[in-house]
């Protein structure tokens, strides 16, 4: 197909992008612009509305496998660079995080898991559509508990 044949069609191709769980909708090319601007490269018309970024979901480790010790530190991560982490814990029926409920995340406090719980993480960036709920239950090896046995004679 010669390049002239090429610019002097109008076509509407699509495109699927993934990039780090982002979707990209493209494209209509547009060759009509050429005829009136003198330009020969064809133009690329990308309306808004077809952009749909949404932030990677995020994860929690140490994974379920096994009871944990009581005491373990909880990690979470998101792989969409700048998202805020934001987690409840409960009995697993407490409601998901929202951009402003639930605790935001701290690499440097972590959360300890002191009882039997269920963690529901959840990641947030402006002008990003939210993650879906990442939900892991954690189960302990044993509990240390404490008593008042007062002195011993």
């Amino acid at each position: 197909m010669s390049s002239k044949s090429l610019l002097g069609s109008i076509f509407v191709a699509v495109l699927t992008l993934i990039l780090s769980s982002c979707t990209l909708h493209v494209v209509h090319v547009n060759a009509a612009t050429e005829q009136s601007s003198g330009d020969k490269t064809p133009k690329i018309d990308v309306p808004a509305t077809d952009v749909q970024l949404k932030v990677a979901n995020p994860s929690i480790t140490p994974d379920n496998r096994t009871p944990l010790a009581y005491g373990a530190e909880i990690s979470m991560g998101c792989s969409t660079s700048g998202a805020t982490i934001r987690y409840t814990t409960g009995d697993g029926s407490q409601d998901e995080p929202t951009a402003t409920t639930g605790e935001e995340y701290d690499p440097t406090d972590k959360p300890i898991i002191e009882v039997a719980s269920t963690f529901k993480a959840k990641a947030f960036k402006d002008n990003y559509t939210d993650s879906d709920t990442t939900t892991i239950a954690y189960k302990l090896t044993g509990h240390v508990g404490t008593s008042d046995l007062g002195e011993v004679s």
